[in-house]
Formats: C-alpha cells, sequence, structure tokens
C-alpha cells in the first residue's frame, strides 16, 4: 500500500512540462520502476527463498542451513577478532582516516551543506522602481 501511495505522489511530476519536466521525469520515472520491481520481488521471489532456504515445521526450534552456516562464519571473525584487538582497533582506525583522506581528495562536503552551497546563487539588491533589463 506504501509503494502505491509513493508512486501516485509522482504521477503530478510526469505531467510536468518544459525544463521541469526534463529534469524531474526521469527521477519519477526511476523511482516508480523501482517501487514496482521492488513490489514484484516482494511479492514472488522472497517467498520462494523462504520456502527453500527456511526450517519447515511449526514448532521445531531446528535452524536452517543459512542461519548455520552464516553463525558459524560470524562465530569465527568474532573469535579472531577478540584474538587481535589490538590489530582490529588500529585497522579500523586507519579506514577512518583513509576514508577521510580520501573524501578531502575528491572535495566532498559533510555537514550542513551551507559550505558547499557558496558560489551557486548571488543575491543583488534592486531599488524599488529599477528596471530589470537594459
Amino acid at each position: 500500500m506504501t509503494a502505491a501511495i509513493i508512486a501516485l505522489v509522482m504521477v503530478p511530476v510526469l505531467t510536468l512540462e518544459g525544463p521541469e519536466g526534463k529534469l524531474y521525469r526521469p527521477m519519477a520515472l526511476t523511482l516508480i520502476f523501482a517501487l514496482g520491481g521492488a513490489l514484484l520481488i516482494a511479492l514472488t521471489l522472497t517467498p520462494a527463498l523462504c520456502y527453500w532456504l527456511l526450517p519447515r515445521g511449526g514448532s521445531r526450534q531446528r535452524e536452517g542451513f543459512v542461519t548455520r552456516v552464516l553463525q558459524r562464519a560470524y562465530g569465527a571473525a568474532l573469535e579472531r577478532a577478540l584474538r587481535w584487538k589490538r590489530a582490529v582497533l588500529v585497522g579500523s582506525c586507519a579506514m577512518v582516516i583513509l576514508a577521510g583522506a580520501l573524501g578531502s581528495a575528491c572535495n566532498i562536503h559533510i555537514g550542513s551543506g551551507v559550505e558547499a552551497k557558496e558560489g551557486w546563487s548571488r543575491t543583488y539588491t534592486v531599488k524599488p522602481g529599477a528596471a530589470l533589463a537594459k
């Protein structure tokens, strides 16, 4: 139901003409198609995968194959991480520093966005009664 409401909200955007239509129509179509695809997967693929991958039976507490594999992998990774605490900490800090350096090199601004918008707009003060076109 929510996907249908969001798709209906995008319908008026599809009626825009001119530069606004050229700008926003692809975004609206992309959103509508993405929601339709997600809805199709949710109604077809997800139930089929649940049937095949989750354990059958009402009251049995047997874990499925995927759950067992994921728990085994997580347990092994957690053991290694706890055994090598210092290496995990140094590696995590290094990744944060690397991400910050890459963000600076790519000129990415994270924050309120005020700094990034400087230079994008100009404000002119016009006296009342002044002609705008010369």
